[in-house]
């Protein structure tokens, strides 16, 4: 049997949903197994985290509450143990600024496995191993994983 490239032999009874798979080539997750169908894997090319903002408890005068990484919570990927991902252009953009060197934003897909331990909300921040900041506007938790629509942070 002739093996095509970008493709693979796995023996999908010892496998499931979620799994990732690591070779000389890079990082996988298995995105979804259906029967009689082949598996569907996504390509991971970076690594996240995930922090949420603690929420303000306290009442009348409070300080600035804005986005400070000093006041988030990790959620995923705790003591630099962060997950492979997959983050892709794609997501909506946004309109620039208008100066002389505005840019549009442009939007980013994010894919995690559905093995991911937590519930991705909106306004969670995603931290790649480049130390770019994601804003996460939106995720959805499908029978293929994470997919989350996000703004790269700039400040």
């Amino acid at each position: 049997m002739a093996i095509r490239p970008g493709s693979a032999l796995i023996n999908d009874a010892t496998t499931q949903a979620g799994d990732y798979l690591v070779n000389a080539n890079g990082t996988y997750f298995i995105a979804g197994k259906q029967f009689l169908l082949p598996v569907i894997v996504v390509e991971c090319n970076r690594q996240v985290k995930i922090t949420r903002e603690q929420a303000v408890t306290s009442v009348g005068a409070v300080g600035y509450s804005g986005n400070q990484p000093s006041q988030e919570i990790d959620v995923l990927g705790a003591s630099g143990n962060l997950w492979p991902a997959s983050i892709l252009l794609g997501g909506k953009s946004q309109r620039g600024v208008d100066l002389p060197a505005g840019v549009k934003n442009v939007g980013w897909k994010i894919l995690l496995p559905p093995s991911v331990p937590i519930t991705i909300m909106a306004g969670d921040i995603a931290t790649d191993d480049l130390g770019r900041r994601y804003a996460i506007e939106g995720a959805e938790l499908t029978d293929l994983g994470w997919r989350i629509n996000a703004q790269e942070i700039h400040s």
